[in-house]
């Protein structure tokens, strides 16, 4: 059986992150985004809290009156290789004071669906949201991989749209929204 991953080639693209930074460099190229040189490529996690409870629809990321986000267009230059998404759920009056779960395990917040948008053209349509379900002791919890990274660029809208045919209906439920992958900053 070939090897899906060539642990040897990663293990020497790992321990050259010039090599790395190059890439990524080039794909924000290849996306038509003018890079700032003085920049530098980092991880990062976008992310973005709100209450779902009683609610059928509820847009991350596009609430600029929002304290539980970050910022709704990013700053221009700064942008941002979305390599998987994650959520996270939890229980409290105060979105702000919530402890977060990794993964989704309530059954009426598990029974939606998820959209992104970029600029206003849907790149990732109807999700079921039970792809990001909780697994005991498993450090990916929540998370879902993307096949194809999204690009979110300065300057550009980015939202996460989650729908339910019936609203959550557990008391003071919310939702994180987990945005991962690489960024200039």
């Amino acid at each position: 059986m070939p090897d899906i991953i060539n642990f040897a080639k990663l293990s020497t693209i790992l321990t050259q992150p010039k090599a790395i930074e190059a890439g990524v460099i080039r794909a924000f190229n290849q996306y038509g985004k003018t890079v700032d040189r003085d920049k530098s490529v980092a991880t990062y996690v976008a992310q973005h809290s709100k209450a779902v409870v009683s609610k059928t629809n509820v847009d991350f990321f596009a609430d600029t009156t929002d304290s539980n986000q970050d910022t709704v267009a990013r700053p221009a230059g700064e942008h941002f290789l979305i390599l998987a998404i994650r959520l996270l759920e939890g229980a409290n009056g105060t979105v702000n004071a919530t402890a977060w779960t990794e993964g989704l395990s309530t059954a009426d917040v598990m029974n939606g669906k998820a959209s992104v948008v970029s600029n206003g053209i849907t790149v990732i349509e109807q999700l079921p949201l039970t792809v990001f379900t909780e697994a005991d002791e498993d450090p990916l919890a929540g998370y879902y991989p993307l096949n194809v990274p999204l690009l979110w660029g300065g300057q550009d809208n980015l939202e996460f749209k989650a729908s339910w045919p019936t609203a959550p209906a557990t008391a003071n439920q919310n939702m994180r929204v987990e945005l991962h992958g690489l960024a200039l900053i």
